[in-house]
């Protein structure tokens, strides 16, 4: 064999390695990425307030439930502008319970 015919086996031998080894790895990959649960969310409104009797608030409710939209509702309390807010929990383990915006 010509040694220009040799050099070409031996170029097709390595590239043929490189696309056996990468797609072993890339299998590897992929299952690893598969079996690994992806972060879910259960898709909320967290609605902040004042409560019921404010008239926005009850406006957005009366929106959000007429569209059929999950919502929690948070209601500040306090003198206005220093108001504070107890949030429910946002995440529960690996599940967002809200979706930031």
């Amino acid at each position: 064999m010509s040694s220009s015919k040799w050099s070409l086996v031996k170029v097709i031998a390595s590239l043929l390695v490189v696309v056996v080894v990468a797609a072993a790895v890339l299998s590897t990959v992929t299952r690893r990425a598969a079996a690994a649960s992806p972060p879910s969310l259960n898709l909320n409104v967290l609605l902040i307030g004042d409560g019921t009797s404010d008239a926005t608030t009850a406006a957005w409710q009366s929106a959000l439930s007429s569209e059929g939209v999950a919502y929690t509702l948070a209601t500040a309390t306090g003198a206005y502008g220093a108001e504070t807010v107890t949030l429910p929990a946002l995440t529960t383990g690996t599940v967002g319970n809200f979706n930031a915006w």
